[in-house]
C-alpha cells in the first residue's frame, strides 16, 4: 500500500515489532517510526526495527513530546513520500490493531481532501481516566469549534498529503498538537470523516502518557482567549454605555454608541488573536457589523423589557443580559464570522456526494438539456460516439446521455473515489462505462474521444493548473473531437448570491474561483476553435458553457491571429 505509518514511540517494548511485522504482511511498504527520547531500556526494539527493509527510524536525543515527534515524522514523510495520498499516525502502545491502521488508510484513498479519524466506541469496559477525559474534551471541542466528534483524542488518523505543511506549522509539543489538527480543521475549512475502531486498552491504559485533567486543559486556550477579549470589550462597553446613558436616559442610544466604541475593539482583538483569522478584512467586517446590530437589537430589546416590567436597575439588567449573549456571540463569529480563508480552502467532495445540495437537481434539468443538445448538434450524426467526462465522480449526466446519444464507449475520469463507488453501485452493470481513478491533471494515454465534456471542474484549479485543466479536454479528444466545458462566471448575480451564502454559512465550494469566458477562451484558441459559447441567465449562478473543436497544426498567438476577446465573437446558431 502506498500510504506510509507513522509512529511516534516513547519507552515502547516489544509489541511495538509486533506491530510493525504485521503491518509490513498486510501489505504497507513504509512505516516511520519517530523515536521520541526513549531510555535505554527501549534500545533493541529499535535496533530490531532499523533493521527491517520497510521501516524508517528516526531519533529525537531527548524526550519532546507527542507533538513534535509528529511533526518530525509528517516532515520526513513529505519530504521522502511527496506523492503518497497521506500518511495514517498509530500509537506505540498497539492499542491500534493492523485491520484498523488498514481500515483508516482505505478510507484516506477514498477521501484524499479529508482528515479522516480512527474512532473509538466509549463503553463501561473503558478505563475511568480515557473515558472521562474523552468526554470532556469532546464537550468542549464542540462549542469550540462547532464540530461533533466522538472521539477527539483518538491518534489513529489518515493525514492527506497537501494538509502536512498546514499541520506542520501549527503550536504544540505535546498531546495538546493533535487538538489543534482538529481546531485546524474548522479554521482551514478541511473536512473530518469518522471510521469506527476497536476499542483495546491494555493493563488499564496504564501505558498511557496522557493526563486526562492536565492536557485537556491546555485545549481551552481559544475560550479563555475569547472570554478575555469579551470580558475586555464588555468593560468598555459597560463604561460608554454608563455614561452615555446617564446623560440621555436613552436605552437605544446608549447601546448604539457603546457598540461602536466595544465593537471596534472587539472585532480587532478577536480576528487577530482568538481565532486567528488571516483572511480579507472587509468580508469579516460586514459579517461581524450585522451580528453587532442583530445583537444589539436583542440586548435593547430585552434590557427595555426586563427593566421596564421588572423595574430593575438599567446597569445591572444589561451586565445579565450582555452575559446570556456571550454564547450566542462566539458561536456566531466562531461559524460565520471569523472563517480564515487565507489558505486555499478545498470542496469536501466526498461530503458533497453523499448529500448534495437539494437545488442542484432543479439547475442539473437544466444543463442535461443544453448538453445533450451540444453533443447531438456537434456530432452530427456519428453514431456510437466515445465520450470522456473529466471530474465526473458521481455523474449526473451519464445516464440522461446514454439514454438520448447512445455511446459506444463513456469514459468518467476523477481521483474521488468515494464518487467513482457511487457510480458503480448504479451503473456498474453497464457495458459501455469505464471508471478511472485518475487525477484530471495527468491524464494517462487514453483511447480519443469524439466528445470531451467537464462540468463545474475547471473553476476548481489555480490559474495555472485551470490553463491544464482546460488543456486536458484538448489531449484526451480526438482530431475535430468536441470540447464542451460549463464553469461559472462572476456576474453581479452570482457575486450576490455567494456573499448571502457565504454569510449563512451555506457555501461549501470554497476552492471555486468563477471564471471570465474571455480567460477560458483565450486557452482553448492556442487548442482548437470555437464552436460557440454563452452564459446560461437560467441557471442561479450564471455558468458560461463553452464549445469547442480540437485542431492540430494551428499557427501560434501571434499578430496574424490574434486573441479573440468575447466582444469580438459572434455567437453561433447553436442553442
Amino acid at each position: 500500500m502506498n500510504i506510509p505509518v507513522l509512529i511516534p514511540a516513547y519507552n515502547p517494548d516489544k509489541a511495538l515489532i509486533s506491530l510493525v511485522e504485521d503491518l509490513q504482511t498486510i501489505g504497507f511498504e513504509n512505516i516511520i517510526v519517530v523515536n521520541d527520547g526513549s531510555n535505554l531500556e527501549a534500545r533493541p526494539v529499535f535496533d530490531a526495527l532499523e533493521k527491517k527493509g520497510v521501516c524508517h527510524v528516526l531519533h529525537h536525543a531527548i524526550n519532546l513530546g507527542k507533538g513534535r515527534a509528529l511533526k518530525t515524522g509528517f516532515n520526513y514523510f513529505y519530504t521522502m513520500f511527496p506523492n503518497a495520498v497521506g500518511v495514517v499516525t498509530a500509537d506505540a502502545d498497539c492499542q491500534h490493531t493492523p485491520r484498523d491502521i488498514l481500515l483508516v488508510a482505505r478510507r484516506l484513498e477514498r477521501a484524499s481532501d479529508t482528515l479522516v479519524l480512527g474512532s473509538r466506541v466509549f463503553k463501561k469496559n473503558v478505563p475511568q481516566k480515557s473515558r472521562l477525559g474523552n468526554k470532556l474534551t469532546s464537550v468542549i471541542f464542540y462549542y469550540l469549534v462547532g464540530k461533533k466528534l466522538s472521539d477527539t483524542q483518538t491518534g489513529l488518523r489518515g493525514v492527506p498529503t497537501r494538509f502536512v505543511p498546514l499541520f506542520l506549522t501549527l503550536e504544540g509539543e505535546r498531546y495538546e498538537y493533535e487538538m489543534n489538527m482538529l481546531i485546524a480543521t474548522k479554521t482551514h475549512g478541511i473536512g473530518i470523516a469518522e471510521e469506527a475502531i476497536s476499542t483495546i486498552y491494555i493493563d488499564n491504559n496504564k501505558a498511557s502518557h496522557f493526563n486526562p485533567v492536565a492536557d485537556s486543559m491546555k485545549i481551552y486556550f481559544l475560550l479563555l482567549r475569547f472570554l478575555f477579549s469579551s470580558v475586555f470589550a464588555s468593560t468598555i462597553d459597560l463604561a460608554v454605555f454608563t455614561l452615555s446613558y446617564f446623560y440621555t436616559a436613552n436605552i437605544s442610544a446608549s447601546v448604539a454608541l457603546a457598540r461602536s466604541f466595544a465593537g471596534c475593539i472587539n472585532f480587532i482583538v478577536n480576528k487577530k488573536c482568538v481565532f486567528h483569522d488571516r483572511s480579507e478584512m472587509r468580508p469579516a467586517l460586514f459579517k461581524y457589523a450585522v451580528l453587532l446590530v442583530l445583537s444589539g437589537l436583542i440586548a435593547t430589546l430585552i434590557i427595555e423589557t426586563i427593566s421596564t416590567r421588572l423595574s430593575t436597575n438599567v446597569i445591572i439588567t444589561k451586565i445579565f443580559v450582555e452575559t446570556l449573549l456571550f454564547a450566542f456571540n462566539f458561536v456566531v463569529q466562531r461559524d460565520l464570522v471569523f472563517i480564515d480563508t487565507s489558505d486555499a480552502r478545498t470542496t469536501d467532495w466526498a461530503e458533497y456526494y453523499n448529500k448534495p445540495y437539494k437545488t442542484a437537481s432543479i439547475t442539473r434539468l437544466f444543463t442535461k438539456r443544453r448538453l445533450v443538445n451540444y453533443i447531438n448538434k456537434c456530432a452530427e450524426g456519428k453514431k456510437n460516439l466515445a465520450i470522456i467526462e473529466l471530474g465526473g465522480a458521481k455523474s449526473c449526466f451519464f445516464e440522461v446521455i446514454d439514454r438520448s446519444v447512445s455511446p459506444g464507449s463513456y469514459t468518467i475520469v476523477d481521483n474521488n473515489q468515494r464518487g467513482l463507488d457511487i457510480m458503480a453501485e448504479r451503473f456498474g452493470q453497464k457495458s459501455n462505462l469505464t471508471l478511472s481513478n485518475e487525477n484530471v491533471l495527468n491524464l494517462t494515454e487514453q483511447h480519443p474521444a469524439d466528445v470531451v465534456f467537464s462540468i463545474g471542474l475547471i473553476e476548481h484549479f489555480p490559474v495555472e493548473d485551470t490553463q491544464k485543466a482546460i488543456v486536458a479536454h484538448f489531449k484526451a479528444a480526438a482530431e475535430n473531437g468536441i470540447i464542451i466545458m460549463s464553469f461559472p462566471t462572476p456576474t453581479f448575480l452570482y457575486r450576490t448570491i455567494r456573499n448571502l451564502s457565504e454569510l449563512l454559512g451555506l457555501w461549501i465550494f470554497h476552492d471555486e474561483r468563477p471564471l471570465t469566458i474571455t480567460e477560458v477562451i483565450n486557452t482553448v484558441n492556442q487548442h482548437g476553435e470555437i464552436v460557440d459559447y454563452r452564459i446560461a441567465w437560467e441557471l442561479i449562478l450564471t455558468q458560461a458553457f463553452v464549445v469547442a473543436r480540437k485542431r492540430t497544426g494551428l499557427p501560434s498567438l501571434n499578430n496574424e491571429r490574434p486573441i479573440p476577446q468575447v466582444s469580438d465573437f459572434r455567437i453561433s446558431t447553436l442553442s
